[in-house]
């Protein structure tokens, strides 16, 4: 509340250079029924009882009864007419909810803002979520992904291998654009409305989310809201990444977690704590869960903003160098546990030689053999 712009002397105060709010039934933009008495009684000349014309005195701090007005007891707020009272010791509005409420709306509302500009610069990709898909061999690739991912999530399968593919040996699927995090997290839209419905809903949503991941940490440094709008739209709208939602959708979902790198290094390092530590280490994990190309960018830039801060000389206001390490640590743990099942099967494929092709199996094309 502007205190200035409501505190004018009233009748009974003193109109001093310090003035008091005379609309003490506002405090903090809400209704404060005890600061009514307090701020009435600051008016108040010392000894003076308040008398309405023709009415009758009343007790200090007490506004006075109009001649005629029923009286109410002492000390009992004033209630206008028609509104209803209030119990006596009932707690006071809740304003921090209804600030989060207001906070929440907003950024509601500008990532619905977000969502709908990617509609229209991948549009018509919107249409295709009637059933079409782009014809290329990359979406037959994530369409088979995403309905893999949710059959082996419900029968409780390994979705890092296959015998579907290259049958009937079977491959395994630790380099491939498998996308097992948004394969788990869009299990439910596959099985409801089919897997080219979440491949397209992700590349229609993909331009919003990449939006709203880049605004989160410009504001933690541009000093007004339309600035960090316009770095999300910069980013998240621009020509390279609505391409790659359109036919990359992998690589696309990778570009998010560059942005969400960027804002948990940043806080770990203006708060250092194990919670933001841990919430770092969140963010690479999934990444790696989601294209593995985009989780080596999202390490290295962690790298960069940590690497200065954890080697700098203790000083004021920052932990020592072993509390600084020890976080450090944690978000590698939590980074390592969370991406630990495609750990598990990268490794295991490249002990079996699953991560490189033998020249000799790709010695033939169609132009005839190029290698004896």
């Amino acid at each position: 509340m502007d205190r200035e712009g409501r505190s004018q002397p009233a009748g009974g105060g003193t109109g001093t250079a310090d003035p008091v709010d005379t609309d003490p039934a506002y405090a903090g933009d809400r209704a404060d029924v005890e600061t009514l008495p307090l701020a009435r009684l600051a008016q108040t000349p010392p000894g003076t009882i308040p008398v309405s014309a023709g009415g009758r005195p009343s007790q200090a701090g007490v506004a006075p009864t109009p001649a005629g007005a029923p009286s109410t007891p002492a000390g009992a707020p004033l209630t206008p007419a028609g509104a209803p009272s209030i119990p006596a010791g009932a707690p006071p509005a809740p304003v921090g909810r209804r600030l989060v409420s207001s906070h929440l709306a907003r950024q509601l509302g500008l990532f619905t803002c977000y969502l709908a500009a990617g509609i229209a610069v991948t549009w018509p990709r919107v249409t295709y979520l009637a059933g079409a898909l782009p014809s290329t061999r990359d979406a037959a690739a994530y369409v088979w992904g995403f309905w893999w991912v949710a059959r082996q999530v419900t029968h409780l399968g390994d979705p890092w291998a296959t015998t579907f593919l290259a049958a009937p040996v079977g491959t395994q699927l630790a380099y491939h654009t498998l996308m097992p995090l948004p394969g788990l997290l869009m299990t439910p839209v596959t099985f409801l409305f089919g897997p080219s419905a979440s491949y397209n809903l992700l590349s229609i949503a993909c331009p919003g989310l990449l939006c709203y991941a880049m605004y989160r940490p410009a504001r933690l440094w541009l000093p007004t809201g339309f600035g960090a709008i316009a770095a999300g739209a910069f980013f998240g709208l621009s020509s390279n990444l609505a391409w790659r939602s359109w036919y990359q959708v992998n690589l696309a979902l990778g570009a998010l977690f560059l942005p969400l790198t960027l804002a948990a290094a940043v806080r770990l390092r203006r708060t250092p704590g194990r919670r933001q530590a841990a919430v770092l280490g969140l963010v690479l994990g999934a990444a790696l869960l989601t294209d593995q190309e985009s989780s080596v960018l999202a390490a290295i830039l962690a790298g960069l903003i940590l690497i200065p801060w954890l080697v700098r000389p203790p000083g004021p206001g920052r932990p020592s160098q072993p509390a600084r390490l020890r976080l450090a640590a944690v978000c590698a743990a939590v980074a390592a546990l969370v991406a630990s099942p495609q750990i598990i099967a990268m490794t295991w494929q490249t002990a079996n030689g699953g991560a490189w092709t033998r020249p000799t199996s790709c010695s033939t094309t169609t132009a005839g053999p190029v290698l004896a």
